[in-house]
């Protein structure tokens, strides 16, 4: 380097191009070299970077994937359990009723659940119990009246006999001649 600004300095321009033409050249080349270089290698740290950010990012989408559809397989299968758990106590609630209606006055619901199944299951078994009780006493109602000594007979608001006690019925049959006599 200082022997091309020594030429110029004494005045030997034709030295000092020639110098600069030789040295210079190889001095750019080895400049251009040395950038390519540098150039090179950051190209290859970036593709290197890229790589691994694709790479990070296909990871990524796969697990979310993977996370997603596990997520929804969870999800089914807790709404599946869900509603086999609440057809489950409906069908134990429709049971109990369908024996009630078959006359079976002591038929109950087994369903204890704290949710609107368990409520109406609890309903259910209340208005039983009710059905029981009022049946119960009916029940007494009539073998009262048909123990009765007295004469009972029962009609509804169209005159249509509902019920006749076993008194009344024995003097109908001991009346029924001169009771047909009047009635055509």
């Amino acid at each position: 380097d200082n022997v091309i600004f020594k030429s110029l300095q004494e005045g030997k321009q034709a030295e000092a191009l020639a110098l600069l033409k030789s040295e210079g050249a190889v001095k750019f080349s080895a400049s251009i070299e040395a950038i390519n270089d540098v150039v090179e290698t950051k190209t290859k740290i970036s593709q290197k970077k890229y790589d691994e950010s694709v790479e990070t990012f296909m990871n990524t989408k796969m697990i979310m994937l993977i996370s997603s559809a596990a997520a929804i397989a969870l999800g089914l299968l807790f709404g599946w359990l869900l509603a086999r758990f609440i057809a489950k106590n409906l069908a134990n609630v429709i049971e109990a009723a369908q024996e009630l209606g078959r006359g079976n006055l002591k038929a109950r619901s087994s369903v204890t659940a704290q949710d609107e199944v368990g409520t109406l299951a609890q309903a259910f078994n209340e208005m039983g119990e009710k059905i029981q009780g009022a049946s119960t006493k009916s029940q007494e109602l009539v073998c009262t009246l048909n123990n009765a000594q007295a004469n009972l007979l029962m009609v509804d608001r169209n005159l249509v006999i509902t019920y006749v006690n076993e008194g009344a019925m024995k003097t109908f049959r001991a009346l029924e001649g001169d009771i047909r006599k009047f009635l055509p």
